[in-house]
């Protein structure tokens, strides 16, 4: 069987460069949401530049977005993308960790796994809205002796 046009070539064309960004919308990496537009194309099981006939093809099932730094967490094998059915990913860190993400969104498939990041420092008041009509009264802030032991620290 031939594989179909561009697809030994290791650039992808610009038509097909344009329907991986518009499917991806944003970096492939769990939880990142960098912008598809300034992202990279990358080969998801790697081209293979002595003999593409191998593996490694530029078709829209082995290419998805990534920014440049977790481009270079999937170079130095620290994570490891597998092309599912319709575009949804699977992500095995070198860990052992593993995400699933899915095509247009920047929402992880399932992030109960992962750890709770606190958006905020804690031990900082959260802040009134300035529209109500009633002024904010400022609340000491308790420091916390130590952490609960069954909620790890943020990374």
């Amino acid at each position: 069987m031939l594989p179909p046009p561009g697809a030994l070539v290791y650039r992808p064309t610009t038509a097909l460069a344009e329907r991986i960004r518009y499917r991806d919308r944003t970096c492939r990496h769990p939880g990142c949401d960098v912008p598809a537009q300034q992202c990279e194309i990358d080969h998801i099981v790697p081209y293979f530049h002595r003999n593409p006939a191998t593996g490694g093809s530029t078709i829209d099932t082995n290419l998805h977005c990534l920014c440049r730094y977790h481009h270079s967490l999937e170079t130095k094998g620290l994570w490891t993308p597998v092309m599912l059915a319709d575009g949804v990913e699977l992500w095995i860190s070198d860990a052992g960790t593993t995400a699933v993400t899915v095509t247009g969104t920047t929402q992880l498939a399932d992030s109960s796994h992962l750890p709770k990041i606190h958006s905020k420092p804690r031990g900082t008041a959260h802040q009134r809205d300035s529209s109500t009509s009633t002024p904010a009264e400022p609340h000491p802030t308790p420091m916390p002796t130590s952490a609960p032991e069954d909620e790890p620290p943020p990374f």
